[in-house]
C-alpha cells in the first residue's frame, strides 16, 4: 500500500508542496538577477501551478524594481485595459495576465507599463515647455 493515495490528503499536500518549491526556486532565481521576471511568466503559461501568486510580488523581486514601483507598474496595465474602472484590484495574479482569454493583451499591457516612452521628465518651464523624454 502506497503512503500517499491519489486523492488524499498527503497527496494533494505533497503537490502544493512541490509548487510552492517551484515558485520559490523562480522567485530567488529573479532576487539573484540570474533570470529575469518575464521569465517567471512565460513559465506559468506553461504550468498552472505558477499562476496563483501575486504580480506585484513576482516584479518587485527584481532586484532593479521595487515594490511601489511594481505596484505603479500593474496600476499602469490595469488601467490601460480597463480606463473605466476606477480601483484596481488589491491582487492581480499572474494567472489574469497569461491567462488564454487574454490573448497576449495583458502581456502586452504590462510590458507597456514597463517601457513607456511617453513620459517626460520635469524640467524648467514644465509643463508649457518639452523636456526631453526618458524611458
Amino acid at each position: 500500500m502506497a503512503l500517499a493515495q491519489p486523492g488524499s490528503n498527503a497527496h494533494l499536500m505533497a503537490g502544493k508542496a512541490e509548487a510552492e518549491r517551484k515558485r520559490t526556486a523562480l522567485r530567488v532565481a529573479i532576487m539573484e538577477g540570474r533570470t529575469p521576471w518575464t521569465d517567471y511568466l512565460r513559465a506559468a503559461a506553461q504550468d498552472p501551478q505558477l499562476r496563483n501568486q501575486s504580480l506585484v510580488q513576482i516584479i518587485s523581486c527584481d532586484p532593479h524594481i521595487g515594490y511601489d514601483k511594481a505596484r505603479t507598474i500593474v496600476n499602469d496595465a490595469f488601467k490601460t485595459l480597463y480606463p473605466h474602472i476606477r480601483q484596481t484590484p488589491k491582487r492581480i495574479t499572474v494567472g489574469w495576465v497569461v491567462s488564454q482569454w487574454a490573448s497576449g493583451r495583458r502581456f502586452e499591457a504590462l510590458l507597456d507599463a514597463v517601457h513607456d516612452t511617453r513620459k517626460v521628465a520635469f524640467h524648467d518651464g514644465f509643463p508649457f515647455t518639452y523636456g526631453k523624454a526618458y524611458n
